[in-house]
């Protein structure tokens, strides 16, 4: 038997919020790649977690709350 699964609902609109802000925060990460490469390595300690697998991780997350386009998903 499987264990009960909890769910968190958020307000559309909160969603929505929060959809715009990991998008803007991908796209300062693309537009700033080079100025913010290193800084990132020295604050994470291992070089397997890059820039490149945050902005996946944001766009993962986006899809996750509902992102319904290619654009909010894979930040085209």
């Amino acid at each position: 038997m499987n264990p009960p699964q909890s769910r968190i609902q958020l307000p559309v609109a909160d969603v929505a919020e929060l959809t715009e802000l990991l998008q803007f925060i991908d796209d300062w990460l693309a537009t700033c790649h080079d100025q913010l490469s290193e800084p990132f390595a020295r604050f994470v300690g291992h070089p397997a977690y890059g820039i490149s697998q945050l902005r996946d991780d944001l766009n993962r997350l986006a899809f996750l709350l509902g992102a319904d386009n290619e654009e909010q998903v894979f930040g085209q």
